[in-house]
């Protein structure tokens, strides 16, 4: 589940930049807040693998003005659990976060697709070795839909 949870979460908070730099055409403004997951589709070399409706639910984002961020996980008390932290910035349409992890930070980059007062929808491709075959991998893409649950 953990795993689930930093995918989720390293959708919206990859690769930290500077924030002077934030785009005109995204309000930086309604970023901020919680976001609570939707629905995430996946695919794999072109063809849809799997849509998620559940277990998205259950990932929440908190990004503060600050340019900090906090994820978490609704566990099945219906209280939140933190999972992550870390920082986040704009440039161009792109979000770029960095989870801060007790090894190393980890950096990623979304676009974003939608971005309004309550729906935010990001989209990132990821290479990924194929499990238990060398020197295999298959390219990944993730949409994730978020809903805005407190400005």
């Amino acid at each position: 589940m953990r795993q689930f949870s930093l995918i989720l979460i390293s959708f919206i908070l990859l690769g930290l930049t500077a924030c002077d730099n934030d785009t005109p055409g995204v309000d930086r403004s309604l970023l901020v807040g919680t976001w609570t997951g939707v629905e995430a589709i996946i695919e794999e070399e072109g063809e849809p693998t799997q849509t998620d409706t559940e277990e998205i639910a259950t990932a929440v984002i908190v990004f503060e003005e600050d340019g900090t961020f906090i994820g978490s996980e609704i566990d099945d008390n219906g209280d939140l659990e933190e999972q992550d932290r870390g920082a986040w910035a704009l440039t161009n349409n792109l979000l770029v976060v960095t989870i801060i992890d007790d090894d190393e930070p980890l950096n990623s980059t979304s676009e974003i697709r939608e971005l309004s007062e309550s729906s935010l929808t990001i989209y990132l491709e990821a290479e990924e070795e194929s499990s238990g075959v060398e020197e295999e991998s298959s390219i990944f893409k993730y949409t994730v839909k978020y809903r805005k649950t407190q400005p």
